[in-house]
C-alpha cells in the first residue's frame, strides 16, 4: 500500500491557544482512519487545516506527493479531497439534487464565459452534472427525495445528503466529521453501511466520530489526540485499552 496523506509536525495556533501541536500522521490508500479525542483536542481543527480552511503555523501536509498546506480549499478539493462538516452545511432552499450538483463542480469543464452565455459546452456539462447527481443520490439511498428541499429532509437524510455532495466532488480522500452525530441507532446503521460502501470503492476515509462503537467498528487504525497532541495510535482494540487514552477520556490515574 502507498501513502495518500502525510502530515509532519503540523501546528495550528490561535493567538496564545495551540489547537494542534506538532502532529504527525500517515494514512494509507484505501484505509479508514479514525481520529478520536476529548472535546477541544484539535480534531476539527486538524480537518480544517487539511482541507485548507485554516493555514498551519508550522509543518507540512502532503497529499499524493504534493504539498498542500498553502493551498486554498478549492484547490485542495480539486486535487481529490472531499469533506463533510460537524454542523450540516447544506443549501436549505435548494433541492437534494441541486445540492449534489453543486458538489459536481470539480469535474465540470465549464468556465465563467461558458456559464454566462450558456454555451453548448455549458449545457453538456450541466446535463452531465444532473446525471451524476442522480447517480450519487441513488448510491446513498436518497433518489426518492431528489426534488425535496434540503430543509424538508430529516436530520439523518441531511447528513447523508452532505456525504453525497462530498462524494460528487469525486474524492480520493474523504474527511467525515462526526457523520452519525445526533442520529438514532437506525439512522446511524444506515450511515455506517454507506461508509463501508464508499470505502469498498477504494476511497480512503479519515473519520472523526464521538460514537466510539461506530468509530472502533469502522476504523482500520485509530489516532488519538489530546490537547492538540497525538498521544496514541494503533488498532482499535489496542487504542481502547491504552492507559493514556483511558485517562484522557475519563480522567483516571493510571
Amino acid at each position: 500500500m502507498s501513502t495518500i496523506l502525510k502530515i509532519e509536525k503540523l501546528t495550528k495556533a490561535f493567538g496564545g491557544l495551540t489547537a494542534v501541536h506538532r502532529v504527525d500522521l500517515e494514512v494509507e490508500v484505501g484505509e479508514i482512519r479514525g481520529i478520536i479525542g476529548p472535546n477541544g483536542s484539535g480534531k476539527t481543527t486538524l480537518f480544517h487545516t487539511i482541507s485548507g480552511i485554516y493555514s498551519p503555523n508550522e509543518g507540512s501536509i502532503e497529499f499524493k506527493g504534493t504539498k498542500i498546506q498553502a493551498c486554498s480549499p478549492y484547490i485542495i478539493c480539486s486535487l481529490g479531497i472531499g469533506r463533510t462538516f460537524q454542523d450540516i452545511k447544506l443549501f436549505p432552499k435548494m433541492t437534494a439534487l441541486e445540492n449534489v450538483m453543486v458538489g459536481h463542480h470539480r469535474a465540470s469543464p465549464s468556465n465563467i464565459l461558458q456559464t454566462l452565455f450558456r454555451t453548448s459546452a455549458f449545457r453538456r456539462a450541466e446535463k452531465r452534472a444532473h446525471e451524476k447527481a442522480w447517480e450519487m443520490l441513488d448510491f446513498v439511498g436518497l433518489a426518492s427525495k431528489a426534488h425535496f428541499q434540503a430543509r424538508h429532509l430529516s436530520y439523518g437524510e441531511q447528513k447523508t445528503l452532505e456525504i453525497a455532495r462530498a462524494m460528487a466532488t469525486q474524492p480520493e480522500l474523504l474527511l467525515l466529521d462526526e457523520p452519525v452525530a445526533g442520529m438514532n441507532p437506525a439512522e446511524a446503521e444506515v450511515v455506517v453501511a454507506l461508509i463501508h460502501k464508499i470505502n469498498g470503492q477504494g476511497i480512503t476515509i479519515l473519520l472523526v466520530e464521538h460514537a466510539m462503537k461506530v468509530l472502533m467498528g469502522l476504523s482500520h487504525l485509530v489516532t488519538v489526540l489530546n490537547y492538540g497532541e497525538k498521544i496514541c495510535e494503533g488498532r482499535p482494540q489496542e487504542v481502547s485499552a491504552n492507559p493514556l487514552v483511558i485517562e484522557a477520556y475519563l480522567g483516571w490515574e493510571t
